[in-house]
């Protein structure tokens, strides 16, 4: 299955939302969103579809 995850920040919060096929899919973008430069916050709204 193909990943769809959106993200944008907003005050230093990182937003992900969209679907991924797997938790290790989810936690992986998670990490890479607290990873990045300047973000503070990261709000998962990351779905899990199979």
């Amino acid at each position: 299955m193909k990943r769809n995850v959106n993200d944008w920040d907003h005050n230093g919060t990182a937003q992900l939302s969209g679907f991924v096929a797997s938790p290790d899919a989810r936690d992986h973008a998670i990490q890479l969103a607290k990873n990045t430069e300047g973000v503070k916050n990261v709000s998962d709204r990351i779905d899990i579809k199979q």
